[in-house]
């Protein structure tokens, strides 16, 4: 679901993208390790089907990229189950429209919305599935740099009683710039799906996708990307994998 719009403070967001300037980057270094996540909602949940959502991503290159993904995590020992929910449940917890994931030990659950043409589900999975890949690379990167991880969980817990201009920028920084990034290489996903032929109303965002993290995502925290918010996109996509992200993040 959207998050409310809250007042952005550009200005020191703009500071933010210029201290964490990388050389040879055009961009802004600013994260979390916080994914959004479902837990189970209230309501009923049924096992999804969904041979028919695989069977459209297996038409197209970046389907087939979403599948082998999905072979790569069964392969690694986690099992894989989907189930559906209603959007009002979904639109209940924090995530988009549409779906979300949940990590337990070895057991990942991936939720898609009861109401979804086979079409839309594809790009839930799709969406998901680069969720969970950069979650899990995420968790394991963090394993080497627990004052990150620490410092970042205590930034998400508290940023809205102690305001974002109190914490270290570099904790900020990696905080929001994560969290960018997971949102710009899951919705790539779906626009190079879309520019394949497997149309979606809600995923493909087009050239408007780095407002909409902006808007949707980052500006929960208070702050905003602004004019930055091109470029950020663009370095995040620059990048082959959240490790290559997170070794340029962490301090």
């Amino acid at each position: 679901m959207r998050h409310g719009m809250c007042i952005a403070d550009t200005k020191f967001m703009g500071n933010l993208f210029k201290k964490s300037f990388m050389p040879l980057m055009l961009l802004g270094l600013l994260t979390t390790g916080c994914v959004p996540q479902f837990e189970k909602a209230n309501g009923d949940l049924m096992v999804l089907d969904s041979s028919s959502a695989e069977g459209l991503l297996s038409k197209t290159s970046t389907g087939n990229q979403s599948l082998g993904d999905l072979t790569t995590l069964r392969n690694q020992g986690y099992t894989i189950s989907y189930l559906s929910m209603s959007s009002s449940d979904i639109q209940s917890v924090n995530g988009h429209n549409g779906g979300g994931y949940k990590i337990s030990g070895s057991a990942i659950t991936i939720y898609v919305s009861n109401g979804l043409a086979s079409q839309e589900q594809a790009h839930v999975i799709a969406h998901e599935l680069v969720h969970i890949k950069d979650d899990l690379e995420v968790d394991f990167y963090l394993r080497s740099y627990p004052y990150v991880s620490t410092a970042s969980q205590n930034f998400v817990s508290t940023y809205k009683t102690q305001g974002v201009n109190n914490f270290d920028q570099r904790v900020v920084s990696y905080v929001l710039g994560t969290l960018f990034c997971t949102e710009a290489r899951a919705y790539s996903r779906n626009q190079q799906l879309a520019n394949e032929g497997l149309q979606t109303n809600f995923f493909a965002k087009g050239s408007s996708l780095p407002q909409f993290i902006d808007q949707a995502y980052i500006a929960k925290f208070g702050v905003s990307y602004g004019s930055y918010a091109n470029n950020m996109a663009s370095w995040c996509l620059s990048n082959s994998s959240m490790t290559q992200i997170q070794g340029q993040l962490v301090w």
